[in-house]
C-alpha cells in the first residue's frame, strides 16, 4: 500500500511530539504528585511539632482512667484540643497518647461522638510511625485505618515529663485523596491539550515541510538530465529528491571544506562546554558533602547531633561493641540564659562543647543530645576508666573560665556514667545514665556519678 509523503510526515512529527510531550508531562506529573504528599506530610508534622507545646506533662500524668474524666485538668485539655480541632477543616482528630509499659495509651481524644476514647484505653493497631513518634516528630508514609476510619497522620513526642507521650493528628483519607484528585484531573488535562497540540503542530509542520519539498522537487525535475528520468519514475517525492541527490553528489564537494571546518569550531565549542560541566559537576558533589556533613551535625556547635549518635549506638549494639556512656548537663544553664540573653547562651553552648572537644580523648565521640545536655561515647571503656575520664572533665570544665561578652563566667556541669552491658540495648544504658545524671543534679550538681553496674528492669 502506498502511503503519501504528507500522510508519512504527519504520523511521524505526531508519534515525535505526542512522546516529547507526554513525556514531559508524565515528568512533571509524578514530581507535582509528589512534592504534594511530601508537602501534607510536612504539613503534619510542623502541626504536630507545634500542638505538642500545648500540654503539660505533669497534668497529663493524672488521667490515668476513665474516671479521671470529670477532672479539671481533663476538661480543661479536652476543651483544648477540640478546639485545636475545630481550627484547622482539613483536621479530623487531635489525641494524646502514653506509653505505658510496652502498650500505647489513649490520654485525650478530640472526638465528641460517643466512640471518642477514654483516658486509659489501649491503641490496639500497630502503627510503626506512631510508635517514632514517643521519641521524635514523624508521619504516615501511607494511609492507615483503625475503627475510627482512614487517616494520615503526624505524631509530635510531648517534652517536660518522665512519662513518654505524643500528640497525634488525623487527616482523613478522604481529603487526602480530594487534593490528589484534583492533582490527577489537572494530568489529565494536561494530557488532553498535548495530544491536540501534537494534533496541530504535526498539522501544520507537514504542510510546511511537504511544500518545501515539492518546492524542491520541482526545482530538482527543471534540469534536464533528471526530467529525462521522471517519466519512469513510480515514487514520490522523497524518492524523486533521492534521484536528484545522487545525480548531483559531485557538485556537493565545493561544501565539504567549508562542514569540516564547522564540525572542528563546534568540537571546540564542546570540549569548553565539557570542560564548564566537568566544574560544575565538582562544585555539586562539593556542595553535597556540605549538605551531608550538615546533615550528621548539630547547627550550634559544630558536634555531632541525636541523629548521628543514635546511628553509632545502634551500630556499636549490633556489632556487640563495648563503650561508657556518660550524660553531661550544665548546672543552672537556665539562670544563665535568662540572666544574660540566648546570645550569650548560644555562645556558652559553643565554648562549652569546645570545652568537651580539647579535654576528651581523641577516641571519644561528643555529641550534643539537646538543649544543654551532652553524650559523650567512650569506646573500649570499663567502669573504673570511665568514671575517672568523666570526673577528669568534670573537674576541666570547672576550672575553665568562659568569656560572656562582658566578663569570665565560671560554670560546673554534673555528669552521669554508665557502662553498657552486654545483651542490652542502648536505650537501657542511657536510661541507667540519666538517672545517674539525676542523681549528680539531686547530690548538689558539679559531680560525677556512676550508674550501678546491673541494668534497670
Amino acid at each position: 500500500m502506498k502511503i503519501s509523503i504528507r500522510a508519512k510526515l504527519f504520523l511521524s512529527h505526531f508519534l515525535a511530539i505526542l512522546l516529547v510531550s507526554g513525556s514531559i508531562g508524565t515528568y512533571f506529573y509524578h514530581s507535582a504528585l509528589s512534592d504534594l504528599t511530601g508537602s501534607l506530610q510536612s504539613r503534619l508534622k510542623y502541626s504536630a511539632a507545634l500542638l505538642s507545646h500545648y500540654f503539660n506533662p505533669t497534668e497529663l500524668d493524672t488521667l490515668i482512667s476513665a474516671g479521671d474524666m470529670e477532672q479539671p485538668a481533663y476538661q480543661r485539655n479536652i476543651a483544648t484540643i477540640r478546639t485545636l480541632a475545630e481550627a484547622n477543616p482539613d483536621i479530623a482528630f487531635v489525641y494524646v497518647m502514653r506509653m505505658d509499659q510496652g502498650s500505647v495509651r489513649f490520654v485525650l481524644d478530640s472526638d465528641s461522638s460517643d466512640d471518642q476514647a477514654a483516658p486509659g484505653e489501649i491503641y490496639a493497631e500497630h502503627i510503626p510511625e506512631l510508635l517514632a513518634g514517643f521519641d521524635q516528630v514523624s508521619v504516615d508514609q501511607s494511609i492507615t485505618s483503625d475503627r475510627w476510619g482512614s487517616f494520615m497522620s503526624g505524631y509530635a513526642p510531648i517534652t517536660g515529663g518522665t512519662t513518654p507521650y505524643l500528640v497525634g493528628i488525623d487527616m482523613r483519607a478522604r481529603d487526602v485523596e480530594q487534593k490528589l484528585d484534583v492533582l490527577r484531573q489537572k494530568g489529565m488535562m494536561s494530557l488532553i491539550l498535548a495530544v491536540l497540540l501534537a494534533f496541530a503542530s504535526s498539522q501544520l509542520l507537514s504542510q510546511h515541510l511537504l511544500r518545501r519539498i515539492k518546492s524542491l522537487h520541482d526545482r530538482c525535475m527543471e534540469q534536464t538530465p533528471l526530467r529525462d528520468q521522471a517519466a519512469s519514475h513510480r515514487g514520490d517525492e522523497l524518492d524523486g529528491l533521492c534521484s536528484a541527490f545522487e545525480f548531483m553528489t559531485d557538485s556537493m564537494q565545493a561544501t565539504q571544506d567549508e562542514l569540516e571546518r564547522q564540525v572542528k569550531s563546534r568540537t571546540r565549542e564542546l570540549e569548553g562546554t565539557n570542560a564548564r560541566l566537568l566544574r560544575e559537576i565538582e562544585e555539586r558533589k562539593h556542595m553535597e558533602e556540605i549538605i551531608r556533613e550538615n546533615a550528621r551535625t548539630d547547627y550550634l556547635t559544630g558536634l555531632l547531633n541525636r541523629r548521628e549518635v543514635t546511628r553509632l549506638l545502634d551500630h556499636a549494639v549490633a556489632h556487640g561493641e563495648d563503650f561508657t556512656m556518660v550524660l553531661v548537663d550544665i548546672d543552672r544553664f537556665k539562670e544563665f540564659n535568662d540572666s544574660l540573653g540566648h546570645d550569650a547562651g548560644d555562645q556558652l553552648l559553643k565554648d562549652f562543647a569546645l570545652a568537651l572537644q580539647q579535654n576528651s580523648r581523641s577516641q571519644c565521640t561528643i555529641a550534643r543530645w539537646g538543649g544543654e545536655e551532652f553524650l559523650i561515647l567512650m569506646p573500649d571503656s570499663d567502669r573504673e576508666r570511665g568514671w575517672n575520664e568523666a570526673e577528669r572533665l568534670r573537674s576541666a570544665i570547672a576550672d575553665t573560665h568562659f568569656y560572656t561578652g562582658e566578663d569570665n563566667l565560671s560554670i560546673s556541669a554534673s555528669f552521669g556514667v554508665a557502662t553498657h552491658l552486654p545483651q542490652h540495648k542502648w536505650e537501657n544504658t542511657f536510661k541507667r545514665a540519666d538517672i545517674a545524671l539525676y542523681e549528680a543534679k539531686q547530690q548538689g550538681r558539679n559531680r560525677t556519678v556512676m550508674a550501678p553496674s546491673e541494668a534497670d528492669a
